[in-house]
This record gives C-alpha cells, structure tokens and sequence, in this order.
C-alpha cells in the first residue's frame, strides 16, 4: 500500500491534514492582520485605541477567509499537496497563500470602506436608496482593489511560508 492511498484510507490522516490546513490558515490571516495593523501606525498608538467591537467584523473576516481557503484547498488540492515532489507541494502551497491573500484582501478592502460609512441618525427612504447606490459599486471597487493587493502580498508571503508549510505536509504524507 502506497503512503498516499495510507493516508486516504485512514480517517487520521485525513483530518490530520484537514486540522493542519485550517489552522494553518486561519493563522497566518490573524498574523497578517496584526502585521498590517503595525505597519499601518508607526507609533503603536493604534494598539491601545483600537476596541474589541471595531476589531472584530476583521477578526472575523479574516478567520472566515482562511476557512474558505482551507476548504479550497482541501477540495482541489488535497491530491497535489500529498505529491511525492517537494516543489509540487511548495507551487500548491504558494498558491494556497496568494489565494488566502486574495480572499482576506477582499474582505478586508470591502470592511475598511464599510467603517467609513455614515451610521445611525435619521435615515429616509431617498437617503439610503442614494447611499446604497453610490456605496455598493465603491465598496466593490475597494474590495477589488483590496483582493489585488491580497493578491500581491500573499504572492510574495507564500514564497517564504510555502517552504515549512510543504515539508509539514511532506512529513504528514510519509506518516511521521
């Protein structure tokens, strides 16, 4: 029995990788939300004023988008990850990133426009009719924007994380 069709026929090994992809990814979205968080205020001041009820619609998009990824991944690629070849599992695995960069990107672009917006107050029908008009296209057009510079990063990042993260799933293929 070849390690491959081990790890297939075995329930461990499935939701071995399974529990590895998720957290994985679900981790380096919250590292590269608190990295984008320093490098956005130079004087850490953003730290100590940012509260739990503005952090959290990211928190949770970020986490939601590393979910998406993980389950993407699992669906598609899962085959391509448990290769014998260690430069198949890193190209599967630069991709996972730029594509967890694309999705969190989006999501975050999108949220970061949605703070903006007016909230609460006497709103008319005519008033949220026009705001949604005018805020729906602008806020696809920086979840766009946000989903390329996800892009770019997550390109750039998983060229570093894809060399740990292809020899865990190397090590997790042999059984070890």
């Amino acid at each position: 029995m070849t390690t491959s069709s081990r790890i297939d026929a075995s329930g461990a090994g499935n939701r071995s990788l399974a529990v590895f992809a998720r957290f994985s990814a679900v981790f380096v979205g919250l590292a590269n939300l608190t990295v984008l968080t320093v490098l956005s205020n130079s004087d850490y001041s953003a730290w100590r004023s940012v509260t739990w009820t503005e952090a959290l619609p990211f928190v949770i998009a970020v986490v939601v988008a590393g979910l998406v990824t993980s389950e993407i991944f699992l669906g598609r690629f899962k085959p391509l990850a448990l290769k014998e070849e260690f430069f198949d599992r890193y190209r599967v695995m630069v991709g996972t990133v730029c594509l967890g960069g694309v999705v969190s990107g989006g999501l975050v672009g999108g949220l970061l426009l949605l703070g903006d917006l007016p909230a609460g107050g006497s709103l008319t029908i005519t008033g949220l009719v026009s705001m949604v008009l005018t805020a729906v296209p602008v806020v696809l057009l920086s979840g766009f924007f946000g989903a390329l510079y996800g892009a770019a990063l997550g390109f750039i990042e998983g060229l570093f994380l894809a060399f740990p993260l292809a020899a865990i799933l190397g090590r997790m293929r042999n059984g070890s």
